[in-house]
């Protein structure tokens, strides 16, 4: 903050409330908070019965679309030999590697989804091998291994009544893309080759369009990195060649004890606020469940938005009572719109000199723990089972706004100023971007620290909360964008 926001408090006994020893048990009691909801975080992921989200099935379906957008491509828009052979003998090894990829999901966890994806696509030798599998998982009913039976084991005729079930059982099991070659093979087996011809276009068209856009959202994160690069290059030249240090303007010992106990204070508050709505969220979608009434994807959406969106209100209530209590104005913590098209430029610039960080982080976490399959935020599970124009615009909104206007105010410009102020920016930007990723799942710990490091960096250095609200947000968008376009019917 510069010398302009930075509150004069005089050294008034108030200004001497938080001295060490009331300190430390803040730091006791934010630890205890953390590990708690932490702790609950991953057993509610490790609860499912299977990931929402499997990074060798999301490889398999960007593998199959692949295939399907080239296979369309090569029979509409090529004419010379030599390049059909080559894009079709692509399109195979696209789709062969998708078949591998479903292979190792199904066989480290007996993945359904992946299950379900080897019957339509794999080797006609091995369907029957896949369907047994099928048929040990406990949550699976015998109709639905009868129909797999029937379509691609069994060689008999498909009747009218039965082609009338198993379409509505196909399209009750919420195989997304992969319906539509279902319903083309079941077609198929019943004599009706238009309708079987109309699904697979719809796969293609879907594809292709999934292709694209995927292609294009890369492209633009590609160059955002490549630039991203220059910019952690010239900013790690700029420390060392120049010798400079993240330092703060001082101030009395007094005034920095106060004003980190404050703050920290309050970010406590946020955490027992937040962690209060989405708990009181759980209970109703857990009385939901009770009730038996299990389409509660919808239910789920809302409520986490709005017991997230409830419960950002009432801290930041919180928060403007205690600023107004000590005549500090929400510029002290960065919060304010001067210059916010010139800050959105650097939100953007500090968005693509994370990438790189971003990469080595999962690189390193692989290298760790192997590929992981839990999300690196819990909203990711309902971002997968999604339907609606509306449900994903409630949580585009949640992931693309919300999130970082309430996650940067709290954990940037109340948690990170706290312990800058008690201690240094240094250790500021380690410690609050160290609890901002405990707060994630732990498979995601070190990406998420690397954004929370450079989020707490661009509020250091551009004294306002609009630059890392900004990258935040792109960076929420862009991950949201992706599951989409893999996930999405």
């Amino acid at each position: 903050m510069d010398d302009a926001s930075r509150p004069q408090t005089s050294d008034t006994p108030d200004t001497q409330s938080y001295p060490q020893y009331r300190f430390i048990p803040l730091i006791i009691l934010l630890i205890v908070l953390v590990a708690i909801i932490a702790v609950a975080q991953q057993w509610s992921l490790q609860a499912l019965e299977e990931p929402a989200l499997d990074q060798a099935i999301l490889q398999g379906d960007i593998s199959i679309k692949m295939a399907y957008s080239l296979g369309g491509w090569t029979n509409s828009i090529m004419t010379d030999i030599r390049s059909k052979d080559v894009f079709e003998r692509q399109a195979r090894l696209f789709e062969r590697s998708a078949v591998t990829a479903y292979t190792r999901a199904a066989r480290k966890r007996k993945s359904i989804d992946a299950i379900r994806r080897l019957i339509i696509l794999g080797p006609s030798e091995d369907r029957h091998t896949y369907i047994d599998w099928l048929a040990s998982a406990h949550q699976v009913q015998p109709s639905e291994v009868q129909m797999w039976r029937v379509l691609y084991v069994e060689h008999g005729p498909v009747t009218r009544e039965s082609l009338t079930a198993y379409c509505t059982m196909i399209r009750g099991l919420d195989l997304r893309w992969f319906e539509h070659l279902a319903l083309a093979d079941l077609y198929r087996r019943s004599g009706m080759a238009d309708q079987a011809n109309l699904q697979i276009d719809y796969a293609i068209r879907e594809a292709q369009r999934t292709t694209v856009g995927f292609t294009v959202l890369i492209a633009l994160v590609g160059i955002l990195g490549i630039l991203g690069v220059g910019i952690v290059a010239l900013y790690g030249t700029r420390i060392l060649v120049e010798s400079r240090r993240l330092t703060d303007l001082p101030m009395s010992e007094n005034i920095r004890q106060f004003k980190s106990g404050l703050l920290l204070q309050t970010f406590i508050v946020y955490l027992l606020i937040w962690g209060g709505t989405q708990f009181i969220g759980g209970l109703l979608i857990g009385t939901i469940y009770v009730s038996k009434y299990h389409d509660v994807t919808r239910l789920e959406i809302y409520t986490a938005a709005a017991s997230y969106i409830l419960g950002g209100i009432l801290a930041l209530g919180f928060l403007a009572r205690k600023l107004r209590s000590v005549d500090w104005p929400f510029e002290a913590i960065g919060l304010t719109g001067k210059g916010w098209r010139r800050e959105a430029l650097v939100g953007i610039a500090g968005y693509g000199a994370s990438l790189p960080l971003l990469f080595i982080a999962a690189l390193v976490t692989q290298l760790i723990a192997g590929p992981g399959d839990q999300p690196s935020n819990q909203v990711i599970p309902l971002i997968a089972r999604a339907e609606g124009l509306g449900e994903r615009l409630v949580l585009f909104l949640l992931v693309g706004v919300a999130a970082p206007f309430f996650e940067e105010i709290f954990f940037r410009g109340v948690l990170f100023n706290s312990f800058r102020t008690r201690w240094t920016p240094v250790m500021g930007i380690v410690l609050s971007a160290g609890t901002f990723a405990m707060l994630h799942p732990l498979i995601g710990f070190l990406p998420i620290f690397a954004l929370g490091s450079v989020f707490a960096i661009l509020l250091y250095e551009r004294k306002s909360l609009v630059s890392p609200m900004i990258a935040h947000s792109i960076s929420n968008i862009v991950t949201f964008l992706i599951l989409v376009l893999l996930v999405g019917s």
